[in-house]
């Protein structure tokens, strides 16, 4: 009688140990996913800071040849020749790995003033900027 007490508690502990481990198990496995997707979401936010410096990068290089009178395809004339100035709407794209990131600026060139009474008060340049996305 006394070997049934204890073959009935060596069960137990069994069970118990069993249970303890799966429960482990599946706290490790759901840690182990969860790293994973923060991995994963770190890499897609570098990729998309990499899409946007591109993105500047390409509209800098945009602007500057608009600026400078060069003939681009992708600039839309906003206001044509007010007082000499012409603004302009430059829309650029670049993706990284998939992340993509879309930027907008309005800039400015100057031309000839003589023609006006007053002269506006415009810098050449950049004069707003846009995320799209």
């Amino acid at each position: 009688m006394r070997f049934n007490i204890l073959y009935r508690k060596r069960g137990f502990i069994l069970v118990t140990i069993m249970l303890f481990l799966l429960v482990t198990s599946l706290l490790s496995v759901g840690l182990l996913n969860m790293v994973c997707l923060e991995d994963r979401v770190g890499i897609y936010y570098q990729d998309k800071i990499r899409a946007f410096y591109s993105a500047e990068n390409i509209l800098l290089s945009t602007e500057e040849k608009v600026i400078a009178g060069d003939n681009v395809s992708g600039a839309v004339i906003v206001e044509a020749d007010i007082c000499g100035v012409t603004f302009y709407r430059l829309t650029v794209a670049s993706s990284y790995h998939g992340a993509q990131s879309i930027l907008q600026s309005v800039i400015a060139k100057t031309g000839d003033f003589s023609s006006c009474i007053e002269k506006p008060k415009i810098i050449a340049g950049r004069q707003s900027f846009v995320i799209i996305k």
